[in-house]
């Protein structure tokens, strides 16, 4: 840009460039952390495989403000206004597209890497690989700002690098605000508040807001604040200009949403907003699938129609929208009969016959005719320790037949106060798995079909099932 138009920053600009931007990614950050916390509590994701995730709210919220103040460059100039339009397009793609793939991130972490090999680079390899990200964001940014200023076929490479340098520079301070609020799992994944890990039962939604929102506004900030100095000789005004009109609109949204989001979360005209399809979307991936507090969780064909409360973990695998595995507190009723802790339920089902071919292969089989009942022993025996007394390694014991079910109720010998029951539920394609007090093994029946029977109840399966 040449010196003339470096006097013409305005009020205008300042809120083009700069405030708009940072409010915008605040606005996202808001619509996250909202999503967050009405996220299933006992919801967790086991990946399987290798899967790419979004990165981490914070790092989206600064792409949106990067892309936001990008077009507010445009603001800077009014000639060619149409081609600098185009340009920005181009440009800010590559610069989301890096983002979203963690590239800044992952340069500076195998950066961080390389250097830890070395003497001098084992002490200093974190703070440079916090400032290469944060460099690397800051060029990816300048890149499009560039485009947007139409300085393409222009012969102003002062002016030119003078801005490079700002954006690498600002990028490095933001990179530095950036990881010391969110470290590197804040940039890598979506794990930041931690509900994928069941961790949101005390999600404090007022406190998130204040701790993320304040981090990512003044890493916004810190790239902002080094453009005045550009102006300065020019425009002494600029600075107060800056206050004015970027500051301290930016400290109000910040204080006047951290009164509102909670009631806002709550109410009627957010939930109709969220529910949209483009924002359903959005908010779907940024829950990771996971489900709200308010709808159903699918298992297997059908869904839990029980209350949530008795979900301890809900498991979900390669962030599908079936859960493959739900972990059950007992009702007081169970827990007076006999289960202990909790009930394991696998969208596996319950195959007798494949559980028989293992037995015969690593454990002797009798059956009791009498009981309809046969008892299976581990072949070898365990010296119990002080004693010259042995005793089978494990014993297991299958129920044939008694009620049109199948069951199974399993004795470890290394932990003799407890027993394990495998059992199929009712007439669904799978199974449930818990323990019972060995004492209470004489009424280990009584007790496996009070557990399907509860289970049965609280499943709901589809109407085409």
């Amino acid at each position: 840009m040449t010196e003339a138009s470096h006097r013409d920053l305005s009020a205008a600009q300042i809120v083009a460039m700069c405030t708009l931007p940072v409010i915008g990614a605040l606005l996202f950050t808001a619509f996250g952390i909202i999503e967050w916390a009405d996220t299933e509590p006992a919801a967790t994701v086991f990946y399987e495989k290798a899967e790419r995730h979004l990165p981490s709210l914070p790092y989206l919220a600064l792409i949106v403000f990067g892309t936001l103040h990008v077009f507010g460059v445009l603001s800077c100039r009014r000639d060619r206004l149409a081609i600098r339009i185009a340009l920005c397009f181009i440009f800010v793609l590559p610069f989301i597209v890096f983002n979203v793939f963690n590239a800044p991130v992952v340069l500076g972490f195998y950066t961080g890497w390389a250097l830890v090999f070395t003497v001098i680079g084992l002490i200093i390899a974190v703070p440079v690989a916090i400032v290469v990200a944060g460099s690397f964001f800051g060029l990816l940014l300048y890149l499009p700002v560039y485009a947007a200023l139409g300085l393409f076929d222009q012969s102003e490479p002062n002016g030119a690098s003078t801005w490079r340098k700002i954006y690498i520079a600002g990028g490095a301070v933001a990179a530095c605000i950036f990881f010391a609020a969110f470290g590197w799992n804040g940039s890598v994944s979506n794990q930041d508040v931690g509900f994928a890990n069941g961790s949101m039962k005390l999600f404090d939604l007022q406190g998130e807001w204040f701790r993320i929102a304040t981090a990512v506004a003044l890493s916004c900030i810190a790239i902002c604040l080094l453009l005045p100095p550009f102006w300065k000789k020019a425009n002494p005004r600029a600075p107060w200009q800056f206050f004015v009109w970027f500051l301290a609109p930016v400290a109000l949204f910040i204080a006047v949403v951290a009164q509102a989001i909670t009631p806002l979360s709550a109410s009627a005209a957010y939930r109709a907003f969220a529910t949209g399809d483009l924002q359903s979307q959005l908010a779907l991936l940024l829950r990771d699938g996971l489900p709200r507090k308010t709808e159903p969780v699918y298992f297997k064909h059908g869904e839990w129609a029980r209350s949530h409360g008795r979900l301890v973990r809900i498991g979900y695998q390669n962030g599908g929208i079936v859960a493959k595995r739900l972990t059950v507190s007992p009702t007081l009723e169970l827990a007076k009969l006999g289960v202990e802790g909790e009930i394991a339920v696998s969208e596996r089902p319950f195959d007798i016959a494949a559980e028989r071919r293992d037995w015969s292969r690593s454990l002797n089989c009798g059956l009791d005719k009498a009981s309809a009942v046969e008892v299976c022993y581990a072949r070898g025996s365990t010296r119990i320790p002080g004693t010259n007394n042995y005793f089978p390694q494990t014993s297991e014991i299958l129920e044939i037949d008694i009620d049109g079910k199948t069951r199974i109720i399993r004795y470890d010998a290394f932990s003799p106060n407890k027993c394990v029951v495998r059992t199929k539920v009712g007439s669904y394609d799978f199974s449930a798995e818990y323990n019972i007090k060995c004492s209470e093994r004489r009424s280990w029946r009584e007790i496996a079909i009070a557990v399907e029977a509860d289970l049965t109840s609280a499943y709901l399966p589809s109407p085409s099932r």
